[in-house]
């Protein structure tokens, strides 16, 4: 085996080297296409492995050569893959992909203000980009999360406020755009597959990036995969219609895992779609893609717990674009849009009467009266809406209607009344960080006592303050019982929290007391650190005046605890 492959690495090297490269004829590689048909064709197919190793190290050889001929060399990979795919290619798959990411890395370094080599290093890595597709579309399902998550394991998922370099955000557009080329691969079944914990976090910190452009694509990327009957070309115009049913959706019951999944991690997703709608950067098609994002998300795990954390996502987005002073008109009109169109949408799949009466008589006064809080005026380009006044309550969706209209239909909505937050909106102030106003101790009024053995010559043993005795023993025990009443009650309260509360405001009720208590922390030691240092100046003063008037032995006075 091994001198057979010896033998066609030889006869191939000859080739290519040879031929393909002395002459010249990778540009166009309409010849060079054909050639490697024929060897691919010609060989075992456990041979195959060694003509994509080949041309992989072919194109390494050529890293600093024109784009055109590396995309030439590429576009021959493809249709090499293509045909090996169908065989035994084994760990060469990783290796085939690994090497693609890292020309495409160093294309995105090469520094040119050379238009045409510019054009050309673009059409280079669209070449690396539709060949890993192509090869990931002839790969099983299980292969094709693996590579995805290796992408996006490639990906700087930093979001620091820190504004990013124009070269890491071309890298990170490359490799997300070569992400949803291997994503519309993808056939989702159950969304914890797709979604597996290693890769949806980094996916996640990636929707709130500052480029617009990359925000976009991480929408792109999750319609594709929460995309599972095919909905998704039908909801990419925002628009309110008076029949849904013309859009010929494909609504199902969702798999009792999916329910599972969301129940665990759908605070992700509510969360950064939040954060994401109040992105001063957005621009029309951002909102476009989040409205997708909240329709797919309420057609595909609808179920009836879901529906109500929609509701109140949409809920909070709708009170974010009242209150927020941040927000331009136009990103608070898109806003009062994006929810429109979604409570429009849902309202008729959910088909409860007062729901509907609700949404429909809402829009059409906004209709006559506030028609810039509707897609069709807030999505165009030009619109601008000035009016400095707020919007009116009858332009508004009531929560406590569309509370009742959920309960009537037998949904739980107590979660509905709960403000959505995000995790900065507790602060740290005078109140006290479990959202309960209370006096917070001065750290600068604690005394600390150092010393307290009554053994320590020069001091005395501290009294306690109230004496002991039998009257006082029991009346300790007849108050332990309140006390552990109490200490259940504040247990039950926090795991009512913890159950029943919302995750994003369990996370910032945590940082913010992780915070205070880190503040309190480095106060203490910056106090002992002045009494520490006061101490240790008081001897050496008392060292230097006493340094010739030594102190007989029989006069030390020692402590009990060292005295036999």
């Amino acid at each position: 085996m091994l001198f057979l492959t010896q033998s066609v690495e030889q006869k191939l090297m000859m080739y290519w080297k040879g031929h393909l490269d002395n002459h010249r004829l990778w540009v166009p590689n309409d010849f060079a296409v054909k050639c490697f048909k024929v060897v691919m064709f010609s060989v075992q197919a456990q041979y195959g492995y060694v003509v994509v190793q080949m041309l992989m190290s072919h194109l390494d050889e050529h890293s600093k050569s024109q784009p055109r001929m590396k995309a030439s060399i590429v576009d021959v990979l493809a249709e090499t893959v293509l045909i090996a795919a169908g065989g035994s290619i084994g760990p060469s798959v990783l290796e085939v992909f690994n090497t693609l990411l890292r020309h495409i890395r160093v294309s995105v370094d090469n520094k040119t203000t050379d238009k045409d080599r510019l054009s050309d290093e673009k059409k280079f890595q669209e070449s690396c980009i539709n060949t890993i597709g192509e090869f990931a579309n002839n790969l099983p399902d299980y292969q094709k999360i693996e590579i995805m998550m290796f992408v996006m394991g490639k990906v700087n998922t930093s979001t620091d406020d820190k504004p990013s370099d124009s070269k890491d955000v071309m890298l990170q557009t490359m490799l997300l755009k070569t992400l949803l080329t291997v994503a519309t691969k993808y056939k989702t079944v159950l969304m914890s597959n797709a979604f597996t914990l290693p890769f949806l976090e980094p996916l996640m910190r990636m929707s709130i990036s500052s480029d617009p452009g990359i925000r976009l694509l991480v929408q792109e990327i999750l319609h594709t995969l929460l995309d599972r009957h095919n909905n998704l070309p039908k909801l990419k115009t925002v628009k309110i219609m008076a029949d849904i049913s013309q859009l010929s959706l494909t609504v199902e019951k969702p798999p009792r895992q999916d329910v599972m999944f969301m129940k665990k991690n759908g605070s992700q997703f509510y969360w950064h779609l939040y954060e994401n709608m109040q992105q001063l950067s957005n621009k029309l098609e951002n909102f476009a893609a989040l409205y997708i994002t909240l329709a797919l998300l309420g057609l595909e795990m609808g179920a009836d717990e879901i529906l109500v954390e929609l509701f109140r996502l949409s809920l909070g987005m709708q009170e974010m674009a009242c209150n927020s002073t941040s927000l331009p008109s136009k990103h608070r009109c898109c806003i009062h849009a994006v929810v429109a169109a979604y409570y429009n949408l849902m309202s008729q799949l959910t088909a409860i009467p007062a729901l509907c009466q609700h949404i429909t008589q809402v829009i059409e006064i906004r209709e006559k009266e506030a028609r810039h809080l509707l897609p069709d005026e807030a999505f165009t380009e030009n619109k601008q809406w000035t009016s400095p006044e707020g919007p009116k309550p009858e332009w508004l969706f009531d929560q406590d209607i569309i509370s009742e209209a959920l309960h009537s239909s037998g949904l739980d909505t107590t979660k509905l009344g709960t403000p959505f937050m995000n995790k900065l909106s507790i602060q740290l102030g005078s109140d006290g960080v479990d959202g309960v106003t209370g006096s917070v101790s001065d750290i600068n009024s604690i005394s600390i006592d150092l010393e307290s053995a009554a053994s320590t010559p020069g001091m005395t043993r501290r009294r306690f303050s109230t004496e002991i005795t039998v009257e006082t023993l029991k009346k300790v025990l007849a108050d332990s019982s309140q006390d552990r009443e109490e200490e259940k009650a504040k247990q039950a309260e926090i795991l009512h929290m913890f159950r029943e509360g919302p995750f994003e405001e369990i996370v910032a009720k945590s940082e913010a007391r992780a915070t205070r208590f880190h503040s309190k922390v480095d106060e203490i030691l910056k106090m002992l650190d002045e009494q520490a240092e006061s101490v240790e100046n008081q001897d050496i003063d008392r060292d230097i005046t006493n340094i010739d008037e030594p102190i007989p032995i029989y006069e030390i006075k020692y402590p009990d605890l060292f005295v036999y």
